[in-house]
């Protein structure tokens, strides 16, 4: 998923890493209830990921439709 050679380090001030995670639908879902759980379980794969890769405070990323 990652090609990460150096450690992440956070930027901002407050000691926070933020990340943006860009996802897209293969295909159209029947239902926006299937959209919206598509998207949170492909968010929970990335949140499982940053936690395995980086031990410091994360901001978790907020999903956005649009």
């Amino acid at each position: 998923m990652s090609y990460e050679t150096q450690p992440l380090v956070p930027k901002h001030p407050d000691g926070q890493l933020r990340v943006l995670a860009i996802g897209r639908l293969s295909k159209p879902k029947a239902t926006e209830e299937e959209t919206h759980e598509t998207i949170e379980s492909s968010l929970a794969v990335v949140k499982q990921h940053l936690d395995s890769i980086y031990k410091g405070p994360l901001l978790h990323p907020t999903p956005r439709l649009g």
